[in-house]
């Protein structure tokens, strides 16, 4: 299949996937249910200055969105390598996914034409549900104001 598919909407189940972090550990998104939200952020490429200015910006939020419950993952068509490189080089505490063949990507319409995905960031809730999706450069401020929002959704909270 080549392109994105159309991108899922808020209220709708968000689409699974397990990937290698920089690490090589698989994450899978349904691990997270009933335990966390999940802030999850598609990205052009490693080390370019958009997406190195995004996921810096992710890092120095990072306490204020675990503090609301909310695990980071930013995931590119970069390999487990680079995802090492650069996590190491911007001091990035939380996962980087490699997806080479895209296939997270497409199911969640941030997989282009182009060897690079498009920018994408959903906030997926504690139920596993798309509570949110924004398309382009993700507004980290914007992102935080939604969960402070989120109720019910994960025990306590």
């Amino acid at each position: 299949m080549f392109g994105a598919l159309p991108a899922p909407t808020p209220g709708s189940a968000a689409p699974p996937f397990c990937l290698p972090d920089q690490h090589d550990r698989p994450v899978k998104l349904v691990d997270f249910r009933g335990k966390k939200r999940v802030v999850l952020t598609f990205y052009a490429e490693d080390d370019t200055p958009g997406s190195n200015t995004a996921l810096a910006a992710f890092e120095a939020a990072r306490s204020r969105f675990e503090a609301l419950g909310a695990q980071i993952l930013g995931i590119s068509h970069n390999d487990v390598r680079s995802h090492a490189r650069i996590a190491a080089k911007l001091g990035l505490k939380f996962p980087l996914l490699a997806d080479p063949q895209g296939e997270a990507a497409r199911l969640y319409g941030a997989k282009t034409l182009l060897p690079f995905f498009a920018r994408r960031s959903y906030v997926i809730d504690g139920k596993g549900l798309l509570r949110l999706a924004h398309r382009g450069m993700p507004k980290v401020e914007a992102l935080l104001t939604f969960l402070e929002g989120l109720t019910g959704d994960l025990p306590n909270r």
